[in-house]
């Protein structure tokens, strides 16, 4: 084996690895996402900008739902990004 050639396997063994990483980040999400009951939303400077609370002593009107819907939606989200992620490990 030459130099180029263990390069370029190193470059491809270094971005799996990332990938790999990514991936179980994203899993580890997914589980929270599954057993959510509370959501705080921030700007980009760290500012809470508002929550949504199911436990709340006075729990919004409909705010089980929204969580429902918005954690169903994350799911999907990351369940699309995790399968994009295999995909582009299969092709290293």
């Amino acid at each position: 084996m030459d130099q180029k050639t263990l390069e370029w396997m190193a470059e491809r063994v270094t971005k799996g690895k990332a990938i790999m990483r990514k991936i179980e980040e994203l899993n580890r999400t997914r589980t929270g996402m599954i057993i959510c009951d509370r959501m705080r939303f921030f700007d980009k400077h760290g500012n809470t900008t508002g929550h949504i609370d199911s436990f709340a002593k006075k729990p919004d009107l409909g705010s089980n739902e929204l969580i429902g819907e918005i954690n169903t939606l994350v799911i999907e989200a990351i369940n699309r990004e995790i399968t994009r992620l295999e995909q582009e490990l299969a092709e290293l």
